[in-house]
């Protein structure tokens, strides 16, 4: 624990970026370790929306969707790993 904690508090493997009004961060949830730094609400005014969705609707809409409009391509893509 203590050689994770140190890698994850290392700066050279941070990203970190200020969001401005309108922008948006999307991230695979499963694959990044994410989070905020300390927030001081009497400087600015936060607001902060989150969506989430389920990764396995999302793939079997996907699937159903290029079967139905793009049945030629549709297997190579889905079971070669061209996708997600």
């Amino acid at each position: 624990m203590a050689e994770l904690t140190r890698l994850i508090c290392d700066p050279q493997n941070q990203f970190q970026h200020q969001l401005q009004p309108g922008e948006v961060l999307v991230f695979d949830n499963q694959r990044v370790l994410h989070g905020r730094t300390a927030f001081d609400p009497t400087l600015a005014v936060r607001h902060l929306r989150s969506c989430n969705i389920d990764r396995d609707g999302v793939h079997s809409a996907f699937r159903t969707l290029a079967r139905r409009f793009a049945p030629e391509e549709a297997e190579a893509v889905l079971y070669q790993g061209a996708v997600f």
